[in-house]
């Protein structure tokens, strides 16, 4: 790849939450939560529109309350 190929895209995650002045939630797939560094640029595909974006913050989330405790 040369710098003037575009780079393939793949899929991080979806959106489940959030807003322009907010932020957005993101639900990562597995195989990416490990390698998203905050600093990150990334693209969020929309039905009609892409918005070109910054990772500015990630959290770690627990999404079944079993396992919390």
């Amino acid at each position: 790849m040369s710098a003037s190929e575009p780079r393939a895209s793949h899929s991080l995650g979806v959106v489940t939450d959030g807003g322009f002045a907010a932020g957005l939630t993101v639900r990562l797939h597995d195989a990416h939560a490990e390698t998203l560094q905050v600093g990150s640029f990334v693209v969020v595909d929309g039905d009609r529109n892409r918005y070109f974006s910054l990772v500015a913050d990630l959290q770690l989330r627990v999404t079944d309350p079993n396992v919390a405790s």
